[in-house]
This record gives C-alpha cells, structure tokens and sequence, in this order.
C-alpha cells in the first residue's frame, strides 16, 4: 500500500494560491486509521476552481493541493502557471 506520511497540508513556505484553466484530474487523499492513506478515484476539480499548493506528492511529478477543504494529489504540471 502507498502512504504518504503528513498527508495533511503543510503550507508551503511561500504559499501559492492558482486558478485552474482547465478541468483538472485529481485524486483526493483520504486518512485512514493510524498513520496511512488512501485515494479517492479519480475525480476532476472544476475550472475556475482557486487551490493552494501545499506539499509534495509521492513524486516529482505530482503535489498536494487543497481545494474545498479537502486535499488532492494533482500533476505539477497542471497547475503551473
């Protein structure tokens, strides 16, 4: 199973707030007991849609933005203006 330890959203250091352009493919991660994670299926958050980029993802190519409350795994590249 992958974790993500923190899987909260830890604000950057110079946070950064984005509009989306675009319909943007997103897996939301959901705590589970103890310290794991899961991930949502995926869903898309909607154009127009201001996120705050908060964290790494499990990779270079992804971060953690939050949106709604809620906290999702996005391409970097997706949101990079």
């Amino acid at each position: 199973m992958w974790t993500l330890s923190g899987a909260g959203c830890e604000l950057e250091t110079s946070p950064k707030s984005v509009i989306l352009t675009n319909d943007t493919y997103a897996m939301q991660i959901l705590p589970q007991s103890g310290y794991g994670v899961s991930l949502s299926p995926g869903s898309m958050l909607p154009r127009g849609a201001r996120v705050q980029r908060c964290g790494r993802g499990f990779d270079p190519d992804t971060v953690r933005v939050a949106y709604a409350v809620q906290i999702f795994l996005v391409f970097a590249s997706d949101i990079e203006t």
